[in-house]
């Protein structure tokens, strides 16, 4: 890997007093270069963060007096990355993924991060984000619109007659689950 690479994470500095401070609520810091020490693992390159409106809640103080995430944690939520470097003989380099890891330039995986997935392989050519962009794999093709589908299909269990309302359509998952 080029040793030029240079790595930075955001972490949680500050608890906000209110809506208006949130923006200064996290510092883009330099943290150490990931180095890959087994054969399963991979270095991705972050391409594209989720800040979703849950994001506000771990700013918090937990109700029962514990951190949600305490000062100086490194911001977790969805990311789409490309692999840059490999030494997992399922995901090459340049493929692309997604999962629910931490907000670096430069993330160690190894494939096993809470709801990882392969979005497009290096080999593969011509898939559907090579038109609609790697992004929608965190928005409309990611954990909003498999909560709509699910929460309609499998929790609410409807059927092709039913009449449904959708409360929250103005927000992320309620927008899908209206279409």
């Amino acid at each position: 890997m080029n040793s030029e690479l240079k790595n930075e994470e955001f972490v949680l500095s500050t608890r906000p007093s209110d809506q208006n401070e949130i923006k200064s609520a996290w510092a883009l810091q330099p943290c150490p270069m990931p180095t890959i020490t087994n054969d399963n693992e991979f270095i991705l390159k972050t391409l594209f963060v989720s800040v979703d409106p849950y994001l506000s809640s771990g700013l918090k103080k937990s109700a029962l007096g514990g951190d949600i995430n305490p000062i100086g944690s490194v911001q977790v939520s969805g990311l789409v990355g490309r692999v840059i470097e490999s030494k997992n003989s399922n995901i090459p380099v340049d493929t692309i993924v997604t999962g629910r890891m931490e907000w670096k330039r430069y993330i160690l995986a190894n494939g096993t991060e809470p709801r990882f997935r392969i979005v497009q392989k290096s080999i593969e050519k011509n898939t559907i984000y090579d038109k609609i962009g790697f992004s929608t794999a965190i928005g409309v093709l990611g954990m909003p619109s498999q909560t709509a589908y699910y929460g309609i299909l499998s929790v609410a269990n409807t059927q092709p007659s039913d009449v449904l309302v959708i409360s929250g359509a103005a927000g992320a998952v309620g927008t899908i689950a209206v279409q």
